[in-house]
């Protein structure tokens, strides 16, 4: 469905972003950050943040804790829905863990899938409806 189509979207995106965090150019991190509608997010393998395309890294707390950013450093990857304190908004967060140890983390807010989603229900309802 949509939803696992913007999953996958957003991996993708966090394979290509990957390699630039993972060769240090945290300068192409930022260009992304201007150009992507997701969220960019560097961690270190000890939590804290390191860049962040939407807020001020200095100022965010540790995430070691998160769901995510946990199983990426576990597993390679990882996945979790939640509320951002940051942006106050439910996300999708999608986190790549790095060769260096540090996890690049992409994120999508809620916000975004229920009007596509609406509007490609409503869209596929008038489409029917013609019939």
């Amino acid at each position: 469905g949509f939803a696992d189509e913007r999953r996958a979207q957003i991996r993708s995106e966090a394979g290509i972003l990957a390699v630039y965090a993972g060769e240090g150019d945290l300068d192409a991190l930022r260009q992304a950050g201007l150009a992507s509608e997701n969220r960019i997010t560097l961690v270190s393998p000890d939590g804290s943040v390191l860049y962040d395309c939407r807020a001020d890294a200095g100022t965010m707390e540790n995430h070691l804790k998160r769901e995510e950013i946990q199983e990426a450093l576990k597993n390679g990857e990882g996945e979790s829905r939640r509320f951002s304190s940051t942006l106050s908004e439910s996300s999708l967060y999608c986190a790549q863990k790095l060769n260096d140890g540090s996890v690049l983390r992409l994120s999508v807010a809620q916000k975004v899938f229920l009007p596509l989603f609406w509007e490609c229900h409503s869209l596929y309802a008038l489409y029917l409806w013609w019939q």
